[in-house]
């Protein structure tokens, strides 16, 4: 699976790199788990991303991110990187599917995550935008449910950045 979602990550870099105009993006992010989760697990925290958007006509493009979370996210002993890959619709008022990996503590999470997100993007000046979101990852991590069933590990994030365009 992991393979397979590289394959069509490059596919999506490569038909993109066709279209003339891409943005690098990068900012801070904020996460909560729907559920208050025990120790070992962070159920809240700051980090960070920095994505590369394209567009391959006016409405629809795609977007290569990778997301940083703080110590404890999924209940890794270290920070956590999340290479993510999404599908774009629309400009100013955007919606985008997508999944990715967790990557902590030196390995990969067995399973992707599916991740919504909905955002809103403007310029700044002809080279400048800024870009804010509401995303919604679900995400599986290992060993939430072994105290108790019921809880969830999916997360609501909120990210805000600044978009440099080419």
């Amino acid at each position: 699976m992991k393979k397979l979602m590289l394959s069509v990550l490059c596919s999506l870099v490569l038909a993109g790199a066709a279209r003339a105009e891409s943005s690098l993006g990068f900012g801070p992010r904020a996460f909560r788990t729907v559920d208050s989760l025990y120790k070992p697990f962070t159920d809240s925290g700051f980090g960070g991303f920095v994505n590369w958007r394209s567009y391959w006509n006016d409405w629809a493009g795609w977007m290569a991110e990778l997301s940083f979370y703080e110590e404890g996210f999924a209940g890794s002993k270290k920070e956590v990187l999340s290479p993510q890959a999404f599908l774009v619709l629309g400009r100013d008022l955007y919606a985008a599917v997508g999944g990715g990996y967790l990557y902590g503590d030196g390995n990969f999470s067995d399973s992707p995550f599916l991740a919504l997100r909905a955002g809103v993007q403007g310029a700044l000046t002809t080279w400048f935008m800024f870009d804010v979101y509401l995303g919604y990852e679900f995400a599986e991590w290992k060993g939430v449910n072994t105290i108790d069933e019921r809880f969830e590990s999916d997360t609501v994030v909120l990210g805000a950045g600044l978009r440099l365009l080419f």
